[in-house]
């Protein structure tokens, strides 16, 4: 929730509350009372004598109350269904990477203590080093923007005999990353042709990149995009060679398609800060020894927003599933008093009702009739109000249906169920 730290319960919060609560009890107190003071005491005993409800106009009140509850809690009902299918969707996506084990921290240096790019080489080199032998991390390294975090950075890019100059509108564009270390084996990002990048792939070295999938497919469909030359910026920029191709990652959020990716090394596209990921059995004690290392490498280093990856995944849906916590739990309490109406209601009109009933039976009516009879008032009355929710439902889901992921806002399935 954003800006949660400067919600609290104040006093005014509290006052009206307590005012809401009286006001409503004081209202469906008196209300009955001012209807019982006006009563006509003969036609109340003759309603008593014959064991009537109390006559088909408290009869009318009484089952439009129960339509209302059951439209409402349908409703409801409907609309967190239709989230918590869509959570279920949500969470069975493939980021692209494993998340478990994983650890993340920001490592941003200071561009005043790291001035050259020599420097903030030798800083992340020292502590991809020390990470890679740390006892209980199996893998590490840096990239400068992390899936699924918010951050990123877009570039357009040249294609060698394909994108003219000039015409920026054709120039295509992806997410660009500087990763250093053992990125993509950390992340389990799997290598689908090519290469990886390789400790020779410094400055002073051919400039290479490696891209993802969706970029190869859609820049170069039907030929391998290995061998591919692309140029980032000006004209006079150097062409940089792709080596590799791996999989699609989200780095929006789970519920928007992975972009096109281009990945370059760290040590030839220097960017300013990283984010370090390293891989362990223990995320806890992984994250004491990412600190721990940062700070033997440089002591005044601080280690920013440090978290599991699986962390990363939960924020990343953290709206969705309040909303969805939020719609079902009015929905069950809507359910619940719907429930408790229709029984109350049902067993008022039976209480009322038992002379009748036994004057039937006595006459010779069967007792089932009498149930159905009973069962068949309610139903009716449920039924009612299970049309009327269905078509608020219709209404209401129009306004989830961005954020609901592979799941119509219509989906049959969730409103028969529901009605059920």
């Amino acid at each position: 929730l954003p800006r949660l730290g400067d919600v609290a319960v104040d006093a005014r919060v509290v006052l009206f509350s307590l005012g809401t609560a009286l006001a409503t009890g004081v209202l469906f107190g008196v209300l009955p009372a001012l209807h019982a003071s006006r009563a006509d005491l003969n036609e109340t005993l003759k309603d008593g004598l014959k064991g009537s409800s109390g006559g088909p106009g408290r009869t009318r009140a009484r089952q439009a109350l129960l339509v209302a509850e059951v439209a409402i809690s349908l409703t409801l009902l409907v609309g967190a269904g239709l989230m918590l299918k869509s959570m279920d969707r949500l969470r069975s996506v493939d980021p692209g990477f494993r998340s478990e084990g994983l650890v993340v921290g920001g490592v941003p240096l200071s561009s005043t203590k790291y001035d050259s790019v020599s420097a903030r080489l030798a800083f992340y080199d020292q502590l991809h080093e020390r990470l890679r032998t740390a006892p209980g991390v199996e893998r590490a390294g840096f990239v400068s923007a992390l899936p699924l975090s918010g951050s990123l950075s877009i570039t357009g890019f040249w294609i060698e005999g394909k994108t003219p100059r000039g015409d920026n509108s054709q120039v295509p564009t992806a997410y660009v990353y500087a990763i250093a270390g053992d990125y993509f084996e950390t992340m389990e990002i799997p290598l689908r042709s090519g290469r990886l990048f390789s400790a020779t792939d410094r400055g002073d070295a051919p400039q290479v990149a490696i891209v993802n999938e969706r970029l190869a497919r859609q820049e170069f469909p039907g030929e391998s995009a290995i061998g591919k030359r692309i140029q980032l910026g000006p004209p006079e920029s150097p062409y940089v060679e792709i080596v590799g191709v791996v999989g699609d990652t989200r780095h929006q959020g789970l519920g928007d398609a992975a972009p096109s990716q281009l990945y370059l090394p760290y040590a030839q596209q220097p960017f300013g800060g990283m984010t370090a990921v390293a891989r362990g059995r223990s995320a806890p004690t992984l994250g004491t020894t990412l600190r721990r290392e940062v700070r033997a490498v440089d002591p005044d280093q601080p280690v920013a927003l440090l978290r599991t990856m699986d962390e990363v995944i939960a924020n990343g849906v953290a709206r969705p599933r309040f909303i969805t916590l939020l719609l079902g739990s009015f929905a069950g309490l809507a359910l619940v008093l719907a429930v408790v109406g229709i029984y109350g209601v049902v067993a008022y009109s039976v209480a009322q009702r038992t002379q009748e009933f036994g004057i039937r039976m006595a006459l010779g009516a069967d007792a089932r009739r009498v149930l159905s009879g009973v069962v068949g008032q309610a139903a009716r009355v449920t039924a009612i109000g299970v049309a009327i929710g269905a078509a608020a439902a219709l209404v209401m889901s129009r306004g989830l249906a961005e954020l609901l992921f592979e799941v119509e806002a219509t989906d049959p399935t969730t409103y028969v169920g529901i009605a059920l």
